[in-house]
């Protein structure tokens, strides 16, 4: 028989707080704790112990020692069971998640990255707190919570493009892209969510890619074609002035030809009337038949060259 002595009583009310706190600390990894198989298995495993502290507490409490070596059988039964348990669990963890310790061990540090990435970033947690800045985002970004970025930006960028990065931080659940300025530099800027498991947010990546380079050549190209374009319009205006030109000296050539057939021919008949009457002065003889025969044809054939060349005239006012 065992004595109910201080020191027993001592051993069995600590045990039997043992085995109230196990159930309890269970229960609060099972609704706070997101349920995986490795919480299963120290479920099973705490199981076991729960049953080998009882067998421990009913060796200690009763006084029949007859009885004891059959509780200290189970209770080392139920220990080998909970230590092959957590063993186990140890062995499905590790090789369920080799492979993402073998991508941590492989991970190079994620500052050394950012810092030599030339766009700037921005990264905040779910609650909005930003965790972590490259140099590039120091013009940009001096806060430290989004709301605080979103603040400073107000100040920096038009009306239009702050309602952009405003709608695509507070809507970091999904990936927003858009263009805007900021102190009169343009950026291309994507908004992202951190994920885990694909699906739970855990927080928010901005980037601000500067394409400050490319809208000014894509402006200095417009303005160009704005050029050429105005440059080309002017030449046709110069050929069609140059063609006007080289059609109003064609029909000057065409005057002057008609001008100076019509001066010779005049001149030739007033030299023949003058020689005729000098002949027919000195002669006596008045013989105006041949002379006005002369003059006729003289006539005949200014007019002939006179009526070609206005018929060349109008050949090229058709083609005006």
């Amino acid at each position: 028989m065992r004595l109910l002595n201080a020191d027993t009583i001592l051993i069995t009310v600590f045990l039997f707080v043992l085995m109230i706190l196990i159930p309890a600390v269970n229960i609060r990894l099972l609704t706070k704790r997101k349920h995986s198989a490795i919480l299963y298995f120290l479920q099973v495993a705490s199981a076991f112990a729960e049953v080998f502290l009882f067998c421990l507490f009913m060796c200690n409490a009763i006084i029949d020692m007859a009885f004891e070596r059959y509780y200290f059988t189970a209770g080392i039964v139920c220990l080998s069971l909970s230590l092959i348990t957590v063993i186990a669990g140890v062995v499905v963890y590790t090789a369920t998640n080799r492979s993402i310790l073998f991508d941590l061990r492989l991970s190079p540090d994620l500052a050394s990255v950012f810092s030599v990435i030339e766009d700037a970033i921005i990264i905040a947690d779910i609650n909005g707190d930003i965790i972590n800045t490259n140099k590039p985002s120091e013009p940009i970004c001096k806060s430290r919570t989004l709301s605080q970025l979103l603040l400073n930006l107000k100040e920096k960028t038009s009306s239009e493009d702050f309602i952009k990065i405003e709608n695509a931080v507070n809507n970091a659940k999904k990936i927003s892209k858009a263009e805007v300025s900021i102190d009169n530099c343009s950026f291309h800027m994507v908004v992202s969510p951190i994920l885990i498991d694909e699906h739970e947010v855990i927080g928010v990546n901005i980037l601000f890619h500067n394409i400050q380079e490319r809208v000014s050549l894509a402006k200095q190209i417009e303005n160009q074609n704005v050029q050429l374009q105005l440059a080309n319009k002017q030449l046709i205006e110069n050929i069609k002035i140059d063609n006007a030109l080289k059609e109003e000296k064609e029909r000057l050539n065409i005057l002057q030809s008609i001008q100076i057939s019509l001066f010779d021919n005049i001149q030739s008949i007033i030299n023949y009337i003058s020689e005729f009457n000098s002949s027919q002065k000195e002669s006596g003889i008045l013989d105006y038949h041949s002379c006005i025969a002369e003059v006729t044809e003289n006539l005949r054939k200014a007019f002939l060259v006179v009526r070609a060349s206005v018929h060349n005239l109008a050949k090229n006012n058709k083609k005006l």
